[in-house]
């Protein structure tokens, strides 16, 4: 079973973080959806910043990640509601000398960049519209 499959019978929800029309037209979606257990899609992912990797939750993800998931993932068990052990692993990283807190940072910024980046290139589509469709009134 592909590790998709088995997070989607775990109860979670794998949404693609992305939206193209040729991902609609070309049947890859449905395939995705028939194959890697794919429910959903987003075009902007930071609307799911306060789910966790635990039961009930979606996960978005980029097409590559989920195509190497159902590939080579290994699922082992979901995190507990309460995180389990994750303070103790993070600690392991720590005195292991990975700076947990800077990339975490730069993500979460990087995120909102890019969701403000979509936001300011969408209006401008829609003035530019806009605009042909005053002139041709």
């Amino acid at each position: 079973m592909k590790a998709t499959q088995l997070l989607h019978n775990l109860g979670q929800s794998l949404s693609l973080d992305n939206i193209t029309r040729d991902l609609i037209t070309s049947g890859t979606l449905k395939r995705y959806i028939e194959e890697l257990a794919v429910t959903g899609l987003t075009s902007n992912s930071t609307i799911f910043d306060h789910a966790l990797t635990a039961p009930f939750t979606v996960n978005t993800m980029p097409e590559g990640t989920l195509k190497a998931l159902a590939d080579h993932g290994h699922i082992s068990e979901i995190m507990s509601v309460d995180g389990g052990d994750c303070e103790a692993i993070l600690d392991e990283f720590a005195a292991a000398g990975i700076d947990i807190d800077n990339p975490a940072a730069k993500l979460q910024d990087d995120e909102a960049k890019s969701f403000v980046n979509s936001w300011n290139e969408l209006m401008k589509f829609i003035a530019s519209k806009s605009a042909k469709l005053t002139k041709a009134a």
